[in-house]
């Protein structure tokens, strides 16, 4: 700072004040730094948002994805013939039916049931029975809705269903003494179904553990 810029006189570079008129000398230095002081740059600006027609703003913002469907529930296998019509969430199917004396035995995916009869042959002559017992061939809708109308009209001897069986017991026949299957509802007397034949004992057993798996207990 060669000069004083006021009074015109030659100054120092290191006096703070002019000799002759007095005056500071720092705020030419200072207005030099601020000179010399670059100023701030603007922030750079920020992408905008896409344009919305009027359309878009009406209907609001788009729907959530749709949830996954849920998993089918599986089917049941029929022991005597397969379903030709597999069945609804919701409908009773039957999946076992068989004469063992003096009960007609129903499995179904709901319950297990027994009609006492002691005329075998009136229920042999139907087409039904002929279907199951002499060709397994495959049990159809029309078929299913006739056991079904049998199981819910006729007078049953006994009836459980699932949610309501303690346990049951099965014991396949020996070379003297025969097999059976006894059912231990929660409340109740116990009812206990003679079984000849092992093959028919191992399909019942197997149309039972299909609904109710942790509650047949072989001895």
């Amino acid at each position: 700072m060669p000069f004083c810029p006021y009074c015109g006189r030659k100054v120092e570079s290191h006096w703070r004040y002019c000799p002759s008129c007095g005056k500071p000398l720092v705020h030419e230095e200072r207005s030099r730094s601020e000179a010399t002081t670059p100023s701030p740059q603007p922030p750079p600006p920020q992408p905008s948002a896409p344009a919305v027609s009027p359309q878009q703003a009406q209907q609001g913002p788009p729907p959530p994805p749709s949830p996954p469907p849920p998993p089918s529930p599986p089917q049941p296998t029929v022991q005597y013939g397969a379903a030709t019509h597999p069945p609804a969430v919701g409908e009773e199917t039957v999946v076992f039916y068989e004469y063992l004396e003096p009960y007609y035995i129903y499995v179904t995916n709901r319950r297990i049931a027994g009609i006492k009869s002691r005329k075998r042959a009136l229920l042999r002559a139907a087409p039904i029975f002929d279907a199951l017992a002499a060709t397994k061939e495959a049990i159809d809708r029309e078929r299913q809705e006739k056991l079904l109308r049998d199981l819910n009209t006729k007078k049953k001897s006994f009836e459980f269903f699932w949610e309501h069986v303690r346990m049951i017991e099965a014991k396949k026949p020996g070379l003297i003494s025969g097999g059976h299957i006894k059912i231990y509802p929660l409340y109740g007397k116990a009812v206990k179904i003679r079984v000849v034949a092992s093959e028919t004992l191992d399909k019942l057993v197997s149309a039972i553990q299909q609904f109710s798996p942790n509650k047949v207990v072989m001895v």
